[in-house]
């Protein structure tokens, strides 16, 4: 821990003051995607932290857009400073209508096996699986609903 976490710890208690794992074990028992957004950048630990694999191994921003359409910052922020910087740790993807075009647009997840799709019109699908996105994960399994 850094001298200054450990000058402040020592006279008051914060969250910096607690150990990786216990940091961990709180973050784990939180929603993934708020965790990510309220941390990401917030100093060189916690973004550390949070980047972890069992925080971004799983994206689901069905909720964050069902939760957020008021607030179209929420969701620019997931799509161009979050993802791209967790997108090696992610293994499913939950997109619907809203964000799909921008999420896969965003390039190549070598570790994504799952993708689920939800509320997308079928030509939609047909015109992103087909031309318009190209990603190869020959362990990839994609949901529809």
């Amino acid at each position: 821990m850094p001298l200054e976490n450990k000058v402040s710890c020592s006279t008051k208690m914060n969250l910096l003051c607690l150990s990786d794992e216990i940091l961990l074990i709180i973050l784990n028992k939180l929603s993934n995607t708020d965790v990510l957004y309220s941390l990401i950048e917030v100093n060189k630990r916690l973004d550390r932290l949070v980047r972890h694999c069992s925080l971004s191994k799983s994206i689901d921003l069905v909720n964050v857009l069902t939760r957020e359409r008021k607030f179209p910052r929420k969701i620019e922020r997931f799509c161009f400073e979050i993802i791209p910087r967790i997108k090696e740790n992610i293994q499913s993807l939950i997109l619907d209508d809203l964000s799909i075009e921008q999420v896969l647009s965003l390039g190549y997840y070598p570790n994504l096996s799952q993708l689920t799709l939800i509320n997308i019109p079928i030509e939609f699908i047909s015109y992103i699986f087909l031309g318009l996105f190209f990603f190869v994960c020959s362990k990839l399994k994609i949901f529809y609903y």
